[in-house]
């Protein structure tokens, strides 16, 4: 019923925009790739159930004022809220430097994103087996 729900919650997230494992390190030569904690804009998010490892990636991007593509220490707070007002996951995880890494997915071409994963098991059952996924960096 857990996976159930858990499948349920967030197959229409994915199916909008899920990522891939990495295909790359950063390399030497990727100087337009800052480490800056001068955030300006949350980009290209979603979050995907990974099958093999039972747990979910919440992935996103970050961008300073000059849209350009950066790296920062972050905290982020996340927040499951199923359809019936239930909370079945709250907390707030630290982001690193080394949490951002090249992806790419099916609905778009090479990302530098930030992935925090969830385990499954952490996600408590309720009532609805729909519902939102909130975060925020702080």
């Amino acid at each position: 019923m857990k996976k159930a729900f858990n499948v349920l919650l967030f197959s229409s997230l994915f199916l909008m925009c899920g990522c891939s494992a990495p295909i790359s390190l950063p390399y030497e030569d990727d100087a337009e790739i800052l480490y800056n904690n001068n955030v300006e804009t949350l980009k290209n998010w979603s979050f995907q159930f990974n099958e093999e490892t039972n747990d979910y990636s919440l992935f996103f991007g970050l961008l300073n004022k000059n849209n350009e593509e950066i790296s920062a220490e972050i905290d982020v707070d996340i927040r499951i809220v199923n359809d019936e007002g239930e909370e079945v996951y709250e907390e707030t995880k630290n982001v690193f430097e080394t949490d951002f890494d090249y992806y790419t997915s099916q609905a778009a071409e090479e990302q530098y994103l930030a992935e925090l994963r969830i385990p499954a098991a952490d996600i408590i059952s309720g009532r609805s087996s729909n519902g939102t996924v909130f975060f925020n960096g702080i």
